[in-house]
């Protein structure tokens, strides 16, 4: 419910609740009719406020009994004061979902509308769930005047709208006769004065074509990752008039998505004018699919540049657009596409430990370094714990220590893999106590600082002939997983590209289907938001996107 300006006296608003109440300050009685109520209650309101800053207007008397003649006075004072506050509208609400409503009003019936349109706090403070912690910044947050040139759309009660059209701009005569109907989000009043003078009023720019706040309405909803279905049941809900989805569908194809594309191209060029230019190549690339099943139909890869973070490109493809996998095939074509068109030379590629993807750059690309992501190699590890976790709590007392000892190993190698798998497979050594050994005729030591006896002391050691270490030998020192370790000895990963998976999840939810030219405008967007955050910038593409069409517009 939207509410008018407050109308009752600022006494009686208080922002605690009480089981009784008394007031101090006698209201004097009037028989003046309701027209002059308010007027009333302006005269009163600076005398009021004097007399109660010295005495208190509401004592809490929960378990305390009011004497009989006191509490008539209240109800008294009560009525009195409710009996100067205007009523409630009772007035029906329009129908905003027919297509045309004809509405006949004379000057007299929209004086009465205006007269009988009114919402006072008293709705609220007779409600006994309605609380307010702080009802003197509601006040103010609720009135505040906002002034700013960037506002440019505004909603309007159709009533009120209504109430403006009374005189004639040609003939300056009243307005006889008035009727309204709604062309999607467009509303058009049609007005007719004593002179006989007709004209037509529209509550946006009209072409012939489209409105143009229907392409800013639904542009909004596109860039916003709102889906259109999700809207529609908003203005429903809300009463308000709005377009079809066969009118949002006609304004993505003829306005917002070439707009995008065309804005996609010149922001690609740039990304990879830019990467070409600082030096090697190190590429990070991740697929992503529409479904989170086995029934997927679109595999989006995307490629990122690990050195700034900015998305350079990405490749959507569909189920049966060619033979074998989605992802190989998606990256294969991304790769083609840097290389030949762009001219772009790969140095390094990251990647999980995809085999499709694994077997195509061996083959196909033996000149790019592939590099395994360290993060799903950990998660990989961490979960061949699990088998033995039950059974043995000291593995798990020393499962995270040796995530983190993986970690370390892969930072600090300085790009050896075989120093890479020394430092990793020391890690058998330190759980059985063993911070000093020689090796080949070299003496060898953890890097960690001495420990304690107290620290000794509490942790969990184990044994050499124990069955504990035995599993943990045999997880750490697995001939696939060291042969995997030492594709990720320069330390980097795909962190920043699953943030931006979690980011394009808001444009391309995974439990709604889309065709394949709105994924490929929503991937647009989800990547365009990434590049303009990177590093906190506040530069939305958004405005930039609405900025290029109010040019081309006007």
């Amino acid at each position: 419910m939207l509410l008018q300006p407050c109308q009752l006296p600022e006494p009686l608003r208080t922002n605690q609740a009480f089981s009784t109440f008394q007031l101090h300050a006698p209201y004097e009685t009037h028989t003046s009719p309701q027209s002059q109520s308010l007027h009333l209650f302006q005269t009163q309101t600076q005398s009021d406020k004097a007399h109660f800053s010295q005495t208190p207007q509401l004592i809490h008397t929960p378990h305390t009994q009011q004497p009989q003649q006191n509490i008539s006075q209240d109800l008294e004072k009560k009525d009195m004061v409710e009996s100067l506050i205007p009523k409630k509208s009772n007035i029906d609400s329009y129908d905003h979902n027919k297509n045309e409503e004809k509405l006949n009003c004379t000057e007299d019936n929209i004086s009465d509308i205006e007269e009988n349109v009114s919402f006072t706090d008293n709705d609220f403070y007779n409600d006994p769930d309605f609380e307010c912690e702080n009802e003197e910044e509601d006040y103010t947050e609720e009135f505040d005047y906002v002034e700013n040139t960037d506002i440019k759309y505004c909603l309007v009660f159709i009533n009120l709208l209504l109430s403006l059209f009374t005189i004639c701009n040609i003939f300056k005569s009243k307005i006889i006769n008035k009727k309204w109907y709604a062309i999607g989000a467009t509303i058009c009043v049609r007005s007719e004065c004593s002179e006989g003078h007709s004209s037509k009023w529209f509550s946006q720019p009209v072409n012939k074509q489209f409105s143009k706040g229907h392409v800013h309405i639904a542009t909004s909803i596109l860039l916003s990752g709102t889906l259109f279905t999700t809207f529609k049941v908003f203005c429903s809900s809300l009463k308000l008039v709005m377009f079809s989805r066969t009118t949002y569908d006609k304004i993505m194809n003829k306005y917002s998505y070439p707009l995008i594309e065309k804005i996609w191209e010149k922001k690609r060029t740039e990304h990879i004018n830019y990467v070409k230019e600082s030096g090697q190549l190190w590429i990070a690339g991740d697929g992503q699919y529409d479904s989170p099943g086995f029934c997927a139909k679109y595999c989006t890869y995307t490629f990122m540049d690990i050195n700034s973070g900015c998305m350079v490109d990405f490749q959507l493809i569909q189920k049966k657009m060619m033979p074998g996998d989605l992802e190989k095939n998606a990256c294969k074509q991304l790769i083609e596409k840097l290389i030949s068109t762009d001219n772009c030379k790969i140095d390094l590629l990251l990647t999980d430990r995809y085999v499709g993807i694994r077997h195509l750059l061996k083959t196909s690309y033996p000149d790019i370094t592939h590099e395994f992501d360290l993060w799903h190699l950990s998660k990989s590890l961490m979960k061949k714990f699990k088998t033995i976790n039950k059974k043995y709590e000291e593995v798990l007392a020393w499962k995270q220590s040796i995530s983190n000892h993986l970690w370390w190993s892969v930072q600090t190698c300085n790009g050896n893999s075989e120093l890479l798998v020394t430092k990793f497979t020391s890690i058998l050594k330190h759980i059985k106590n063993v911070h000093e050994w020689e090796e080949d005729g070299v003496k060898k030591t953890c890097e960690h600082p001495p420990l304690s006896d107290e620290y000794k002391k509490q942790k969990l050691w184990l044994l050499t002939d124990s069955k504990p270490y035995e599993l943990l030998k045999e997880i750490i020192c697995n001939k696939k997983f060291l042969t995997d370790l030492k594709q990720t000895k320069n330390y980097v990963h795909t962190g920043r590209l699953e943030s931006y998976h979690n980011l394009r999840l808001k444009y391309v939810p995974k439990r709604v289907h889309f065709s394949f030219k709105a994924m490929y405008i929503k991937s647009i967007i989800a990547i365009i938001d990434h590049n303009s955050n990177l590093n906190k910038k506040k530069n939305r593409f958004k405005l930039f996107i609405f900025q290029t069409y109010w040019k081309m517009d006007n």
